[in-house]
């Protein structure tokens, strides 16, 4: 009995632990042209933590290797940037869209096809990391 209790006790630690570290919402990705090795995805992230969080890297099954980017205007140009850590203020809200901050997927396993999934992880400089689900359109 008193195993019994020490693994239950255990497990509701270990969820507790892996709680969510930032809300995600509206994740999606357009669907591939053939031959694109490349690819993107967006959606909001929100920190509803009281501290604020640095998001390091992102991985993917489908990917191998993502990047956040974000666009910038450099001499008259807007070009694409590796953001190589994001902080997200506590209540803060970060929308990865088009023309802003994305999910760059580089290497694509196969190509993104419309009514399809995916997860991204997304790993803290905390140690916390958080799966989220991506809708190719």
């Amino acid at each position: 009995m008193r195993a019994l209790l020490s693994c239950l006790l255990l497990l509701l630690m270990t969820s507790t632990a892996y709680a969510e570290v930032v809300n995600f919402s509206g994740g999606w990705a357009r669907e591939s042209i053939p031959g694109a090795a490349n690819g993107a995805a967006y959606g909001t992230l929100t920190n509803t933590s009281k501290d604020t969080l640095t998001l390091k890297r992102v991985s993917s099954s489908v990917a191998k290797n993502v990047e956040i980017h974000t666009h910038v205007m450099d001499e008259g140009m807007m070009s694409m940037r590796q953001v190589k850590a994001l902080q997200i203020s506590p209540n803060e809200q970060v929308t990865f869209e088009p023309g802003s901050y994305h999910f760059m997927l580089f290497g694509l396993s196969s190509l993104l096809q419309s009514g399809q999934s995916f997860d991204l992880q997304l790993h803290f400089t905390n140690g916390e990391t958080q799966q989220i689900s991506i809708r190719v359109k």
